[in-house]
């Protein structure tokens, strides 16, 4: 059996000055089969021309600002992977990620999430990781039926099995301009397995622009967006 491709599909909006660390560090993955795709989301800093510099190493889509969901969806097209991961342009990726998340995924798994250490705005660690609570998926998605907000790992902290996003996307960006996570995340407590690492794959950076990971989680947006997405 063939080994299994990973996208990393990076999403950007005006994040030109961290912009190089992820894609360099999506480009150091030590597993072999690896595509990288960037998606701009309409940014008027000097995104772009970073994105050009890197030539055929990357894909790139170059879009009209749509917000978070509309780059997922773009993303998601543009890409091949049998896994999926989705790294923010802020974070970066360690050299093992996509390895350490193939060997994670099994027939039942479609999301494998894993910690990320947290960095300051410079690239400095801080000394502690994003914080996971390990579950099974029966008792995560009855905690989230009831509005019990899990701690989770961040949108640069999973990874998704492809047969499941084939299932969920596009998702109504209208909906989900922001929060994007939000939707793959709890979607995927439904759908199938997840399994939650505890060796950090990857780089959080705290920053002042961060939207929290945390979020509530609006059942009725979901619920409605899944029957658009299953339509």
């Amino acid at each position: 059996m063939s080994e299994p491709t990973v996208s990393i599909v990076i999403r950007n909006y005006n994040y030109g000055h961290f912009l190089r660390d992820a894609v360099d560090s999506a480009l150091a993955q030590s597993y072999p089969h690896v595509e990288v795709i960037v998606v701009d989301d309409g940014s008027t800093d000097d995104s772009r021309s970073i994105i050009a510099q890197y030539g055929s190493r990357i894909a790139s889509v170059l879009k009209e600002n749509g917000g978070e969901g509309s780059g997922v969806n773009a993303g998601f097209a543009a890409s091949h992977g049998d896994i999926v991961i989705y790294l923010d342009s802020d974070d970066t990726l360690r050299p093992e990620a996509a390895e350490c998340a193939v060997r994670a995924f099994d027939s039942g798994v479609v999301r494998v999430q894993y910690p990320l250490t947290l960095m300051n705005a410079e690239g400095q660690p801080l000394g502690s990781d994003t914080p996971i609570v390990r579950l099974p998926p029966d008792r995560m998605a009855a905690y989230t039926l009831q509005g019990i907000v899990i701690e989770r790992a961040p949108t640069s902290g999973n990874a998704f099995a492809r047969r499941f996003l084939e299932q969920v996307l596009p998702m109504p960006e209208a909906s989900w301009r922001i929060c994007a996570d939000e939707y793959l995340c709890t979607c995927s407590s439904f759908m199938g397995g997840s399994h939650t690492m505890t060796q950090p794959l990857g780089y959080y950076r705290v920053h002042s622009n961060n939207v929290n990971a945390a979020v509530d989680v609006d059942l009725k947006r979901l619920r409605a967006g899944r029957r658009t997405a299953s339509s």
